[in-house]
């Protein structure tokens, strides 16, 4: 995750209305934690967040338990929004993409990333930078037909260099500025694109 780089939302709270979605939790940290305490009372906002793995589910379920409007699921970004979202007569007004870690280091993981890797071995995911940027490219593709009038997509761990994109967002963002996204803000690895 970037330096608290969900509080980007706080920019354009005014402009915003309809789903937050946010794909891939945090574990007590950071982004899940933001996203629910400030839909707490908030009728402009329908809180989403989503993960596959139990654990940061759990961080998740707890506040849906107990927030009316934050809900949590135990899926894939992708099998949320083909399978759930899809089907509940929203828009998306902000979705925070931070799930599928990526290895900045490939050749020589740290230790924690190591075991993130085998983590995702225990339901059949091979973590691998080719699948996060594939993962995030479907999910792109996904929320843009569910994008309400002013939509903001927020890719963590995504940069450029050389000119070219990296990381999660490394396929996402181009193929998003192909059909008329433009960036708004890029800072110390992260990246958010508005449709408006």
């Amino acid at each position: 995750m970037g330096v608290r780089s969900q509080y980007y939302i706080l920019n354009h709270i005014d402009s915003l209305q309809g789903a937050i979605v946010e794909i891939g939790c945090g574990r007590g940290e950071g982004s899940t934690d933001f996203f629910a305490g400030l839909v707490v009372g908030c009728k402009q906002f329908n809180h989403y967040a989503v993960d596959f793995d139990p654990e940061a589910y759990g961080v998740a379920k707890r506040y849906a338990d107990v927030i009316s409007n934050s809900h949590a699921y135990m899926l894939t970004g992708e099998e949320f929004l083909s399978s759930v979202f899809s089907t509940l007569n929203e828009k998306i007004c902000y979705a925070y993409l931070d799930n599928f870690d990526y290895n900045y280091d490939p050749n020589n993981p740290p230790w924690w990333v190591q075991g993130q890797i085998q983590r995702y071995k225990e339901f059949d995911i091979d973590m691998t930078n080719e699948n996060s940027e594939k993962a995030h490219l479907t999910q792109a593709q996904l929320i843009v037909p569910y994008a309400a009038d002013c939509c903001i997509v927020h890719l963590d761990d995504t940069f450029l260099q050389n000119d070219r994109w990296h990381g999660k967002g490394a396929t996402a963002v181009p193929w998003l500025i192909d059909n008329n996204w433009k960036i708004v803000y890029s800072y110390s690895n992260t990246v958010a694109l508005s449709n408006f």
